[in-house]
């Protein structure tokens, strides 16, 4: 984008217009005003995200990342190593409060660094510091963003990632200057390093490189280039057709429900006006093309994090947008235009009020007390098999603030202890399918545990194993399960097991001889 120089003191002089005849704040190439806008962003998202923050962990994948970061383990594929160093890192810098609280503090930290580099970013590629500040802040205080911004996830040090890459991208945009390109090469190995979905920009970046020499292609071949490469990617579904409508209308409803109707109607007009600038046109889009079609082939059930990336791309078409309407409410009625700005500025405002009671979290104690509970009435010199997020909590409340010493929490992916045992340990390095590894660890963990004389406790949510063949059988009720050893001349049914009961109906026999 080719901008003018700054004028005088008047409205006119402050005003410029670029290569493509569009009207543009000549003061949006300073630096300081820059700084100052990110600055702003940086400091209002996170005096919101420190209002809202949960105190202790949460439902799902906190309780385990939280335990990677702090004893410097492997998390679930694909282990987010960025993110566990990061995290690690910041613990030994900030050795004070609860390890939980601090990685929710880090959680938001990185969400405020990456709405104020979106904001640089719209910045520089709408020309407009308002249009920028109206976008930085619908991505700042909506629902998906604003909760993974206030618990230990992953998903807010992957949007800074993508939007420093958006930022990379826009500064090698204006200056051609390699080492632009130098650092969009090296965020994008971090990114790779943190969250598989950051390959997705493969595609954008590279047309982003390409598209800089037009000797080499024109951009009927990019075009064609680019549905080569994203036809394939088809292959990648696990889900039927009429199954990605469903999840294709979701999005469009989760859009509405993030940012409003007022922000898809910009988002559009930002789409449509950027066809007069090819290549930028070709790079967000195919790199929202790509990130919509993973989210959607992925076939996950809490699918919209999955969508943030998209979302990343959808408020810099939003900050576009607002930057064309101002221009034309500029050209038409330029008494209006200061009024247009503040409406603009006031979209985040109204999002932060709709969706604060929903996502604050201060209070949020649901899951830590739980986790407190179950270790309470575990036997003691008991041992607990937990499976998936819900178990995680209690993970967390052994390993970290050490509650139950005399207690032993076993999780079924064994990735965040090492101290299971040389068979178990072997067990994980031999290659077995991924659903074979899992059911192996977990009979061989029962089995030789159950050889002892301590009691085993499991979470409801442990999937049924073949106990029998192991001496073992399965007494569902109350907060745990019991798993008790079988005498040997005992036989063991559930005829008639309905599992949505609190219990099954347990009928032991004699055996026949």
């Amino acid at each position: 984008m080719t901008r003018l120089g700054r004028g005088g003191g008047s409205t006119e002089s402050a005003k410029s217009s670029d290569s493509q005849g569009r009207i543009v704040d000549a003061r949006s190439s300073d630096p300081l005003r820059e700084v100052l806008l990110c600055g702003a962003v940086f400091a209002t998202s996170l005096c919101v995200y420190l209002l809202t923050l949960s105190p202790t962990v949460a439902l799902g994948d906190s309780p385990e990342l939280a335990v990677a970061a702090h004893r410097l383990g492997i998390a679930h594929p694909t282990g987010y190593p960025l993110y566990t160093l990061l995290g690690h890192l910041w613990l030994n810098l900030l050795p004070v409060g609860d390890v939980a609280w601090r990685m929710n503090l880090l959680s938001a930290l990185f969400g405020a660094g990456a709405v104020a580099l979106l904001a640089a970013a719209a910045r520089r590629l709408s020309g407009n510091s308002s249009a920028a500040f109206m976008a930085a802040g619908l991505l700042a205080f909506s629902p998906t963003f604003w909760s993974q911004c206030t618990v230990t996830e992953v998903y807010s040090l992957h949007v800074l990632v993508l939007a420093g890459l958006m930022w990379l991208w826009s500064g090698w945009e204006e200056s051609s200057d390699p080492r632009w390109l130098y650092g969009l090469a090296a965020g994008f190995g971090l990114g790779l390093t943190h969250h598989v979905m950051t390959i997705l920009l493969a595609p954008a970046i590279g047309l982003a490189v390409l598209s800089r020499w037009p000797q080499w292609l024109q951009r009927g071949t990019l075009l064609r280039l680019a549905g080569c490469f994203l036809g394939p990617l088809l292959l990648y579904s696990n889900l039927e057709a009429p199954d990605q409508l469903v999840v294709l209308k979701n999005y469009v409803l989760d859009l509405l429900d993030n940012f409003g109707v007022a922000a898809v109607g910009l988002a559009l007009l930002g789409a449509a006006v950027a066809r007069r600038s090819p290549r930028k046109s070709m790079v967000l889009g195919l790199a929202y093309l790509t990130s919509l079609a993973f989210a959607v082939s992925y076939g996950v059930v809490d699918v919209e994090p999955f969508f943030l990336g998209a979302n990343v791309l959808f408020v810099i078409w939003a900050a576009c947008g607002a930057a064309q309407l101002s221009n034309w409410v500029q050209a038409v009625r330029p008494e209006m235009r200061t009024v247009l700005q503040a409406v603009l500025c006031m979209l985040p405002l109204i999002s932060l009020a709709t969706h604060f009671a929903d996502q604050d979290r201060h209070e949020d104690y649901r899951h830590h007390d739980h986790a407190v509970a179950v270790l309470s009435v575990m036997p003691r010199q008991g041992i607990l098999l937990t499976e998936g997020p819900e178990g995680y909590a209690p993970v967390y409340a052994s390993l970290i603030e050490g509650l139950r010493p005399d207690v032993t929490v076993v999780d079924m992916y064994l990735r965040i202890r090492n101290d299971y045992g040389e068979e178990l340990e072997r067990v994980r390095h031999i290659g077995l399918p991924p659903d074979w590894t899992r059911d192996m660890v977990v009979t061989l963990e029962a089995a030789r545990l159950a050889g002892g004389s301590r009691p085993l406790r499991l979470m409801p949510q442990v999937p049924d194993l073949d106990w029998e063949k192991m001496g073992l059988f399965r007494l569902r009720g109350g907060m745990l399960d019991k798993l008790l050893r079988r005498e040997p001349d005992l036989r063991v049914d559930w005829p008639g097991f309905d599992a949505d009961t609190t219990a099954g109906r347990l009928y032991v026999g004699r055996r026949k001889r």
